[in-house]
């Protein structure tokens, strides 16, 4: 990478999924939160486990923050999956408003 940045990979806990009509509950992915503080932002990617599940439906992705001591959720994103393989890496966004 250039100018000395540093891509740094974290990865979030795992959540379930609270309520669901068109997925099984569980998902068999994970997110992960990918660094880059040269560009300004963090890539957020769903994991899939290996597996070749197919996932369909819509969904929002939610953060809480500490201006309000976490009681309130923001959405971040929403994303539709169809046919996604639970074996891939798909990029859901890209976060720019990170502090």
């Amino acid at each position: 990478m250039n100018g000395g940045g540093q891509i740094v990979p974290l990865t979030s806990n795992t959540y379930p999924i609270i309520d669901s009509e068109l997925v099984p509950p569980n998902i068999h992915a994970n997110l992960s939160a990918l660094a880059n503080p040269d560009e300004g932002y963090i890539s957020l990617n769903l994991v899939g486990d290996g597996s070749k599940t197919l996932i369909n439906g819509s969904f929002v992705l939610l953060r809480s923050s500490s201006a309000d001591n976490y009681d309130s959720w923001y959405e971040l994103t929403k994303f539709y999956l169809s046919a996604w393989n639970a074996g891939t890496t798909k990029l859901i966004c890209k976060d720019h408003t990170v502090e």
